[in-house]
């Protein structure tokens, strides 16, 4: 149609029928309190480790106190930044007594564990899917299976909808201080008088509080611990080598056309225990697992400038939890030799075909199985450079001291705090951006880093932990691991795997066995992807027993 010309009037199929009633959200509107909608799902399936009288979990390590704030009387709330403290109104600085702001400890000790928009965030559109629950490590750890937590549709749904409306703590402006200058009155009667809404957002809420017993997860079964004995694996790194470079040729590169270049390492074949008995819920049992045929692995992730061989129109994007200054739009995820991220599974898969049909070669993404087997290089380690207390600064790019920012939240955890470059403004947890770190080493990186850049395993394969998560062409399943049971079929419908973790996740999520999955059509922030080319095994070639 032209610009002035009317559409036709069309009968739509939805006037058949009245409009659906909103069916309200557990209670009338209200604005959405952290105290009064999240805290009853703490105090029924937390409560029980997270609080004062056990300030260590099941893990001996120390955890948060998620208690409610009714029980936290030694708690001060958080002072405003510099810039904070100007633009607060006078009347409400002798109110709060000063500039420190009331929030909860478990409000200020759960954000950390949220994704989301922050204080002068990056304003691009953005990919489907990008703040979404599952990107939260909170969800993540729960869906796992936290300590054998089992949540109930209506506790997800209160978290879900949490970080949905961008991880509020106070339902209503009055909840903070009283508002200066009776605005609140003010608002509501010019409401009323110009055919407003008539409810007040800053009245009370009619809602109960219900006692809550806390719920004491069941004990982990220990038979899930076990580890399969097997008589040639694990080997030492010296072995790796030599078992790599018993074929003519264990490296070598592959054109991609203008220039661009893409090195692939040979993986021998073998056998090896995947998974981790000491891992979380999801990598146990552990199972014997059998590489028959040796392949080629990019020694690498997929770099922007390789993928854009493919898609010249991809975008990384930012990585806007830091900023090269203080009113940047953040750290560039897009350079020719970091790894891309935000593709999707399916371009993932389709990249592996466009450098099928331009090589002539077979190229896919590899296994679960494949990739943790080349990620360990015969190690049995939690990571192939050592333990998840290694000084990991030469070899991994990880959520480490050039992420971090000190000092951390109240609520009895430790966390890093986004004020990269000390405007002021994001100084506290409260404003987002904040990101658990492991602060010991400097790895010196702050968002991915160009490829390559760190130590390679014995294999010669650099950034399998770190850097960027990477996409496996295995279907997300529980263990014991089957090969045969279609989990590494293509066509397997479900979330997909992800392993190795990325430079905003600490060690422990970095290690050789961690598994997280998304759905295919996802374009993550921190997700990647690297390649195998399947081949017949090489003259004189290590290949596995039966």
């Amino acid at each position: 149609e032209k610009p002035n010309e009317i559409p036709a009037a069309r009968y739509a199929v939805a006037a058949n029928r009245p409009p659906d009633e909103i069916e309200p959200w557990y209670g009338p509107p209200r604005g959405f309190d952290f105290e009064r909608e999240v805290q009853p799902v703490l105090d029924k399936y937390c409560l029980a480790c997270h609080n004062t009288d056990s300030p260590k979990g099941p893990s001996k390590q120390q955890i948060a106190d998620l208690r409610s704030e009714r029980y936290a009387r030694d708690y001060r709330g958080r002072e405003l930044t510099k810039l904070g403290a100007t633009r607060l109104h006078p009347a409400a600085r002798k109110a709060l007594g000063g500039t420190a702001v009331r929030y909860t400890p478990a409000y200020e000790a759960l954000l950390p564990y949220i994704r989301r928009v922050n204080i002068e965030d990056h304003v691009g559109l953005l990919v489907p899917g990008e703040y979404h629950a599952d990107t939260s490590e909170l969800v993540q750890m729960l869906e796992k299976g936290h300590y054998n937590v089992n949540l109930d549709k209506e506790a997800w749904d209160r978290l879900f909808t949490w970080i949905d409306l961008n991880g509020p703590c106070h339902g209503a402006w009055g909840d903070v201080c009283p508002i200066p200058d009776n605005g609140a009155q003010r608002r509501r009667e010019l409401k009323q008088r110009y055919g407003g809404p008539k409810d007040d957002p800053e009245g009370p809420v009619k809602t109960a509080r219900r006692s809550v017993e806390p719920i004491v997860p069941k004990p982990m079964p220990e038979t899930e611990r076990q580890v399969p004995k097997l008589t040639d694996w694990p080997f030492d790194a010296e072995q790796a080598r030599n078992r790599q470079r018993a074929v003519e040729l264990f490296e070598r590169t592959i054109e991609l056309g203008g220039g661009v270049r893409m090195k692939l390492a040979w993986i021998p074949a073998g056998e090896f225990v995947i998974g981790d008995p000491n891992g979380e819920i999801d990598e146990r049992p552990a199972s014997r697992v059998s590489i028959r045929r040796g392949f080629w692995m990019g020694v690498c992730e997929v770099t922007n400038e390789q993928y854009h061989r493919f898609d010249g129109d991809h975008d990384s994007g930012l990585f806007t939890k830091r900023f090269q200054g203080p009113d940047g739009p953040g750290l560039s995820l897009g350079g020719p030799k970091q790894p891309v991220v935000r593709v999707s599974w399916i371009r993932a898969e389709a990249f592996c075909k466009w450098l099928s049909e331009k090589t002539g070669e077979q190229f896919s993404l590899p296994t679960e199985a494949q990739w943790e087997y080349a990620c360990r290089a015969g190690s049995h380690t939690a990571l192939s450079y050592g333990d998840v207390t290694e000084d990991f600064s030469q070899s991994a790019n990880v959520a480490d001291k050039s992420l971090s920012v000190r000092p951390g939240p109240t609520g009895g955890l430790e966390s890093s705090i986004s004020a990269h470059f000390g405007k002021g403004i994001l100084e506290s947890a409260v404003y987002g951006g904040n990101i658990l770190c492991d602060a010991r080493f400097s790895d010196g990186a702050v968002a991915t880093s160009d490829v390559g850049r760190y130590r390679a395993n014995p294999w010669g394969l650099q950034d399998m932990h770190g850097n960027a998560c990477e996409w496996t062409r295995t279907a997300y399943r529980l263990y014991p691991y089957n090969p045969g049971d279609g989990r590494e079929d293509r066509t397997e419908a479900g979330r997909k795997v992800v392993r190795g973790g990325s430079w905003c996740d600490r060690p422990e999520r970095c290690r050789s066995s961690f598994r997280l999955s998304y759905p295919p059509w996802q374009r993550v922030h921190n997700v990647g992807f690297r390649v195998i080319a399947e081949a017949s095994a090489a003259k004189g070639a290590y290949v596995a027993s039966p």
